[in-house]
């Protein structure tokens, strides 16, 4: 075979786990903060149009159980106190930021298991969302352990940018050790930042550029991914 073509239909999932030991609770509580605090909305910034939100690659903030179904888990967990983590998400702190994403995001607090929250960060369907938490729920399987794993689905599957790809892996990679690593002054400091980005609308790079700069991403990866940002906001501005 000379040479693989790829449509568009095409996508690079990445699978990280620790093996079959899963991750702590509140390593995914902070992971999933940090996204609907804008972490995906930056992340969104190195994806073309095509893989943003589509049926196969949903966002979090539309289509996961926790949005469609607030009211529910909001009457179900009334009883319940968040975990004291959730102070350091400093959603008092900025004004504009969006009502419903602050409650999403205490009610990501108040989950007491593992398999709860990633009932909340799920569909009704299986692993359609960008970011699946599928793979972490208990499974019981008569003398076998499924490895446990969070799937990042939205990266495009054409594999001729090499620099993207790994650094698409080495990115989801650091994201996911982050949020097991960090401790809360760290956390509230790396937050504080992509908040602020996002609400200020700053420049795709720049986005870019903090966010990865606060869990641990090389330089070189860095500028990759500045690049790659504004080129696709090139690319977005052009198909408005």
């Amino acid at each position: 075979m000379e040479y693989v073509k790829f449509n568009n239909t095409c996508g690079l999932h990445v699978h990280v786990g620790r093996g079959t030991q899963g991750f702590p609770l509140k390593a995914l509580q902070k992971l999933g903060s940090l996204l609907f605090l804008g972490g995906e909305e930056v992340i969104d910034q190195l994806h073309p149009p095509n893989r943003i939100n589509d049926i196969y690659f949903e966002s979090l903030r539309s289509s996961s159980r926790l949005v469609l179904m607030t009211p529910i888990f909001e009457a179900s967990f009334s009883e319940i106190e968040p975990d004291g983590w959730l102070e350091h998400c400093c959603l008092d702190i900025f004004p504009g930021l969006d009502d419903r994403v602050k409650l999403w995001v205490s009610l990501l607090w108040k989950a007491r298991t593992v398999d709860e929250f990633c009932f909340l960060l799920s569909d009704d369907l299986n692993y359609q969302l960008a970011y699946s938490f599928k793979g972490l729920e208990f499974t019981p399987m008569s003398g076998f352990e499924t490895r446990k794993t969070i799937e990042f689905r939205q990266a495009e599957g054409d594999l001729t940018d090499q620099r993207f790809v790994l650094g698409w892996i080495d990115i989801v990679s650091r994201l996911t050790a982050w949020a097991v690593d960090i401790e809360e002054h760290d956390f509230e400091t790396v937050v504080k930042e992509v908040v602020g980005s996002v609400l200020a609308r700053e420049d795709a790079g720049i986005m870019v550029q903090k966010l990865l700069r606060s869990i641990g991403v090389s330089d070189h990866v860095i500028s990759v991914m500045v690049n790659r940002a504004r080129r696709m906001a090139t690319v977005k501005a052009g198909t408005t």
